[in-house]
């Protein structure tokens, strides 16, 4: 895919998936533009465990590792659990739980979270 927001500064977002891996790159445009240095990027790998319950990982270009378990017993209802690692021994953890209800196209959801370690850099 291919997406440009509207903000400033002007950026630019590529995304694509194939077999279960997948990427996304951000480039943000300040005057100057390297295509193999992009400002954000992210790769992934999702598969299946079995019926309905899927798992994930993703590595980004901050050196922070996201692993993830998605369960979904109905098509309406999906509960998911997230892990963030980085390398300044900073982790979370984010629990969720989303409820599609059928009332043309409202959709509900809500997280919890944990966080343990020194706040990554921004």
């Amino acid at each position: 895919g291919f997406y440009i927001p509207f903000d400033s500064p002007f950026t630019i977002h590529l995304s694509n998936r194939m077999d279960g891996f997948g990427y996304d790159l951000k480039y943000e445009f300040d005057g100057k533009f390297d295509l193999f240095n992009p400002s954000d990027g992210n790769v992934g790998y999702g598969f299946s465990l079995y019926d309905n319950a899927y798992a994930g990982l993703k590595l980004n270009k901050r050196k922070s590792i996201d692993m993830g378990l998605l369960y979904r017993p109905h098509n309406l209802i999906s509960l998911g659990i997230v892990a963030n690692f980085n390398d300044g021994l900073f982790y979370s953890i984010f629990c969720g739980l989303s409820i599609l209800i059928d009332l043309g196209m409202f959709y509900s959801s809500t997280k919890a979270s944990y966080t343990k370690g020194n706040l990554p850099k921004s």
